[in-house]
Protein backbone atom coordinates (compact mmCIF):
# COMPACT_ATOMS: atom_id res chain seq x y z
CA UNK A 1 0.00 0.00 0.00
CA UNK A 2 2.97 2.31 0.54
CA UNK A 3 4.04 1.64 -3.06
CA UNK A 4 0.53 2.53 -4.20
CA UNK A 5 0.59 5.73 -2.12
CA UNK A 6 4.04 6.87 -3.28
CA UNK A 7 3.90 5.93 -6.96
CA UNK A 8 0.15 6.39 -7.37
CA UNK A 9 0.46 10.06 -6.40
CA UNK A 10 2.99 10.58 -9.18
CA UNK A 11 0.75 8.91 -11.76
CA UNK A 12 -2.24 10.93 -10.52
CA UNK A 13 -0.45 14.15 -11.51
CA UNK A 14 -0.20 12.97 -15.13
CA UNK A 15 -3.20 10.73 -15.78
CA UNK A 16 -6.96 11.05 -15.08
CA UNK A 17 -8.33 9.14 -12.12
CA UNK A 18 -10.52 6.74 -14.10
CA UNK A 19 -7.47 5.53 -16.03
CA UNK A 20 -5.56 4.84 -12.80
CA UNK A 21 -8.46 2.78 -11.45
CA UNK A 22 -8.55 0.84 -14.71
CA UNK A 23 -4.83 0.00 -14.45
CA UNK A 24 -5.25 -1.09 -10.84
CA UNK A 25 -8.27 -3.36 -11.39
CA UNK A 26 -7.22 -4.85 -14.73
CA UNK A 27 -3.67 -5.27 -13.42
CA UNK A 28 -5.00 -7.36 -10.51
CA UNK A 29 -7.05 -9.47 -12.95
CA UNK A 30 -4.02 -9.94 -15.21
CA UNK A 31 -2.00 -11.10 -12.20
CA UNK A 32 -4.73 -13.61 -11.29
CA UNK A 33 -4.80 -14.92 -14.88
CA UNK A 34 -1.00 -15.34 -14.87
CA UNK A 35 -1.22 -17.21 -11.56
CA UNK A 36 -3.95 -19.56 -12.81
CA UNK A 37 -2.13 -20.32 -16.06
CA UNK A 38 1.18 -20.98 -14.31
CA UNK A 39 -0.26 -23.41 -11.76
CA UNK A 40 -2.26 -25.29 -14.39
CA UNK A 41 0.37 -25.47 -17.12
CA UNK A 42 3.69 -25.74 -15.27
CA UNK A 43 4.60 -29.25 -14.04
CA UNK A 44 6.84 -27.72 -11.37
CA UNK A 45 3.90 -25.89 -9.79
CA UNK A 46 1.01 -28.25 -10.47
CA UNK A 47 1.53 -30.28 -7.28
CA UNK A 48 1.53 -27.24 -4.98
CA UNK A 49 -1.55 -26.08 -3.09
CA UNK A 50 -1.34 -22.33 -2.55
CA UNK A 51 -3.83 -19.48 -2.38
CA UNK A 52 -3.78 -16.14 -4.16
CA UNK A 53 -4.85 -13.34 -1.82
CA UNK A 54 -4.66 -9.57 -2.15
CA UNK A 55 -4.30 -7.06 -4.97
CA UNK A 56 -0.53 -6.54 -5.09
CA UNK A 57 -0.58 -7.33 -8.83
CA UNK A 58 -2.69 -4.20 -9.28
CA UNK A 59 -0.15 -2.17 -7.32
CA UNK A 60 2.65 -3.59 -9.49
CA UNK A 61 0.71 -2.56 -12.58
CA UNK A 62 0.53 1.01 -11.24
CA UNK A 63 4.28 1.07 -10.52
CA UNK A 64 5.29 -0.23 -13.96
CA UNK A 65 2.75 1.96 -15.80
CA UNK A 66 4.17 5.03 -14.04
CA UNK A 67 7.75 4.01 -14.84
CA UNK A 68 6.75 3.48 -18.48
CA UNK A 69 5.19 6.95 -18.70
CA UNK A 70 7.86 8.76 -16.66
CA UNK A 71 11.03 6.62 -16.83
CA UNK A 72 13.40 9.44 -15.80
CA UNK A 73 11.27 10.81 -12.95
CA UNK A 74 13.49 11.20 -9.87
CA UNK A 75 12.55 9.46 -6.60
CA UNK A 76 14.49 10.49 -3.44
CA UNK A 77 15.73 7.35 -1.64
CA UNK A 78 17.26 7.27 1.82
CA UNK A 79 21.03 6.56 1.62
CA UNK A 80 20.87 6.34 -2.19
CA UNK A 81 19.84 9.87 -3.15
CA UNK A 82 17.77 10.56 -6.25
CA UNK A 83 16.93 7.38 -8.20
CA UNK A 84 15.21 7.36 -11.58
CA UNK A 85 11.87 5.60 -11.57
CA UNK A 86 12.84 3.20 -14.38
CA UNK A 87 15.72 1.75 -12.30
CA UNK A 88 13.51 1.45 -9.24
CA UNK A 89 10.92 -0.45 -11.27
CA UNK A 90 13.56 -2.79 -12.72
CA UNK A 91 14.85 -3.64 -9.23
CA UNK A 92 11.25 -4.22 -8.14
CA UNK A 93 10.73 -6.67 -11.03
CA UNK A 94 14.08 -8.39 -10.48
CA UNK A 95 13.23 -9.12 -6.84
CA UNK A 96 9.86 -10.55 -7.89
CA UNK A 97 11.49 -12.71 -10.56
CA UNK A 98 14.10 -14.30 -8.29
CA UNK A 99 11.48 -14.75 -5.55
CA UNK A 100 9.50 -17.17 -7.75
CA UNK A 101 11.71 -19.92 -6.33
CA UNK A 102 10.76 -18.91 -2.78
CA UNK A 103 7.81 -19.76 -0.56
CA UNK A 104 5.28 -17.65 -2.47
CA UNK A 105 5.71 -18.36 -6.20
CA UNK A 106 2.05 -17.61 -6.95
CA UNK A 107 2.25 -14.09 -5.57
CA UNK A 108 5.43 -13.35 -7.50
CA UNK A 109 3.93 -14.67 -10.74
CA UNK A 110 0.88 -12.48 -10.15
CA UNK A 111 3.17 -9.47 -9.73
CA UNK A 112 4.81 -10.19 -13.09
CA UNK A 113 1.40 -10.52 -14.75
CA UNK A 114 0.34 -7.15 -13.36
CA UNK A 115 3.65 -5.61 -14.44
CA UNK A 116 3.16 -6.82 -18.01
CA UNK A 117 -0.33 -5.34 -18.12
CA UNK A 118 0.86 -1.98 -16.77
CA UNK A 119 3.66 -1.79 -19.32
CA UNK A 120 1.56 -2.76 -22.34
CA UNK A 121 -1.39 -0.57 -21.38
CA UNK A 122 0.64 2.60 -20.79
CA UNK A 123 2.57 2.04 -24.00
CA UNK A 124 -0.76 1.80 -25.80
CA UNK A 125 -2.03 5.00 -24.15
CA UNK A 126 1.13 6.86 -25.13
CA UNK A 127 0.46 5.85 -28.74
CA UNK A 128 -3.06 7.24 -28.55
CA UNK A 129 -4.90 3.91 -28.16
CA UNK A 130 -6.67 3.53 -24.80
CA UNK A 131 -7.90 -0.05 -24.29
CA UNK A 132 -10.16 1.10 -21.49
CA UNK A 133 -12.19 3.53 -23.60
CA UNK A 134 -15.10 1.09 -24.19
CA UNK A 135 -15.33 0.56 -20.43
CA UNK A 136 -15.12 4.29 -19.73
CA UNK A 137 -17.84 4.99 -22.31
CA UNK A 138 -20.04 2.29 -20.77
CA UNK A 139 -19.62 3.77 -17.29
CA UNK A 140 -19.90 7.35 -18.53
CA UNK A 141 -16.47 8.45 -17.28
CA UNK A 142 -13.54 10.12 -19.03
CA UNK A 143 -15.62 11.64 -21.82
CA UNK A 144 -13.42 14.76 -21.90
CA UNK A 145 -10.33 12.59 -22.45
CA UNK A 146 -11.41 11.42 -25.88
CA UNK A 147 -9.96 12.96 -29.01
CA UNK A 148 -11.99 15.98 -30.12
CA UNK A 149 -13.58 16.00 -33.53
CA UNK A 150 -12.08 18.10 -36.30
CA UNK A 151 -14.87 20.63 -35.94
CA UNK A 152 -13.89 21.27 -32.33
CA UNK A 153 -10.37 22.39 -33.20
CA UNK A 154 -9.44 26.01 -33.88
CA UNK A 155 -7.51 26.41 -37.15
CA UNK A 156 -4.22 28.24 -36.62
CA UNK A 157 -2.33 29.70 -39.54
CA UNK A 158 1.15 28.26 -39.88
CA UNK A 159 3.88 30.88 -39.55
CA UNK A 160 7.46 30.91 -40.69
CA UNK A 161 10.32 30.19 -38.33
CA UNK A 162 11.38 27.38 -36.02
CA UNK A 163 8.12 27.37 -34.12
CA UNK A 164 5.95 27.19 -37.24
CA UNK A 165 6.02 23.39 -37.51
CA UNK A 166 4.60 22.97 -34.01
CA UNK A 167 1.75 25.47 -34.43
CA UNK A 168 -0.81 22.92 -35.59
CA UNK A 169 -0.04 20.67 -32.62
CA UNK A 170 -0.89 23.47 -30.21
CA UNK A 171 -4.48 23.85 -31.39
CA UNK A 172 -6.84 23.86 -28.43
CA UNK A 173 -10.32 22.59 -27.88
CA UNK A 174 -12.67 25.61 -28.07
CA UNK A 175 -14.82 24.11 -25.31
CA UNK A 176 -13.22 25.76 -22.27
CA UNK A 177 -9.70 25.99 -23.74
CA UNK A 178 -8.76 22.38 -22.96
CA UNK A 179 -5.48 21.10 -24.48
CA UNK A 180 -6.01 19.13 -27.68
CA UNK A 181 -5.29 15.40 -27.68
CA UNK A 182 -2.68 16.04 -30.39
CA UNK A 183 -0.72 18.32 -28.08
CA UNK A 184 -1.02 15.87 -25.16
CA UNK A 185 0.21 12.99 -27.35
CA UNK A 186 3.15 15.10 -28.49
CA UNK A 187 4.15 15.82 -24.90
CA UNK A 188 3.83 12.14 -23.92
CA UNK A 189 6.07 11.20 -26.84
CA UNK A 190 8.62 13.74 -25.63
CA UNK A 191 8.50 12.25 -22.12
CA UNK A 192 9.15 8.79 -23.55
CA UNK A 193 12.21 10.09 -25.42
CA UNK A 194 13.89 12.54 -23.03
CA UNK A 195 12.04 12.23 -19.70
CA UNK A 196 9.63 14.39 -17.73
CA UNK A 197 12.38 16.71 -16.45
CA UNK A 198 13.06 18.00 -19.99
CA UNK A 199 9.52 19.38 -20.41
CA UNK A 200 9.03 23.12 -20.41
CA UNK A 201 6.85 24.68 -17.73
CA UNK A 202 4.16 25.27 -20.37
CA UNK A 203 4.18 21.57 -21.34
CA UNK A 204 3.94 20.49 -17.69
CA UNK A 205 0.98 22.82 -17.22
CA UNK A 206 -0.67 21.36 -20.36
CA UNK A 207 -0.38 17.84 -18.91
CA UNK A 208 -1.80 19.07 -15.60
CA UNK A 209 -4.74 20.72 -17.33
CA UNK A 210 -5.42 17.56 -19.38
CA UNK A 211 -5.31 15.35 -16.26
CA UNK A 212 -8.12 17.36 -14.66
CA UNK A 213 -10.60 16.41 -17.42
Amino acid sequence: MLWLFWIGRILKDHQPGHRIWFIYIVGALAGAACYILAFNLSPALSDQRVHLVGASAGVTAIVIATATLLPNFGIPMFLFGMIRLKWLALVFLFIDFISIMGSNPGGMLAHLGGALLGFLYMNSVMRGNDWGRPVFNLLGVGRNSRKPSKGALRVVKKTKGKKGTATAAKAEDNRGGRPSQTEVDRILDKIAKVGYEKLTQEEKQTLFDASRD
